[in-house]
């Protein structure tokens, strides 16, 4: 069976609304209150079911595996595309499974007010305390690749850079053109 999320949220309508909410949330046995809530995704904003981002409160951070530390930051994603439910969980499996850092990704059950709302992938937010958990230095350069992410030297436009924003990027720059090199040159690489 899988483990149910509980959405307590005053103003229904306005939980697929363009603004971010405040709601609660009850999962594993512990409360979250005022819990920031959004849509999260651009297109899938005009999909039937949507997919969301929970932020939580400094204070009192958010249990996403319980032998793992809080995080302050999870997204329920839409299985709207995915009819089998399985891809997001098994490209995450697949990279932890080949060494990779990969965000924990397992599937729940969203009840919003009492009712069954949708099932949806919980997904771990990749950023500092990612990073940390990983291993790697929460200060490093991390990046989201977005719509337009080619991995062309020409695509740098479409990375958001998550931590060290006030740095231009370079770094990724350098990694886009290495990655056009060939042969011996790109082995080295």
């Amino acid at each position: 069976s899988l483990p149910v999320i509980h959405r307590f949220v005053e103003e229904p309508r306005r939980v697929d609304g363009s603004r971010s909410i405040r709601t609660s949330i009850f999962y594993l046995g512990e409360l979250y209150d005022n819990v920031l809530h959004r849509i999260r995704g651009g297109t899938a904003r005009s999909w039937p079911k949507k997919s969301y981002k929970l932020e939580f409160n400094d204070d009192h951070q958010f249990v996403l595996n319980p032998a793992a530390p809080r995080v302050d930051e999870v997204d329920l994603n839409t299985t709207y595309t995915d009819k089998s439910y399985l891809r997001a969980r098994l490209t995450s499996d697949f990279l932890l499974d080949a060494g990779l850092p990969s965000p924990e990704t397992y599937h729940v059950r969203t009840h919003q007010n009492g009712e069954f709302f949708s099932i949806a992938f919980m997904v771990e937010q990749p950023d500092r305390d990612f990073l940390r958990r990983h291993g790697m230095d929460p200060e490093g350069s991390l990046y989201k690749a977005g719509s337009g992410s080619t991995y062309t030297p020409r695509s740098d436009f479409a990375f958001e850079k998550k931590t060290r924003d006030d740095e231009d990027k370079s770094d990724l720059k350098s990694l886009l053109d290495g990655l056009q090199l060939s042969g011996v040159e790109l082995e080295h690489f």
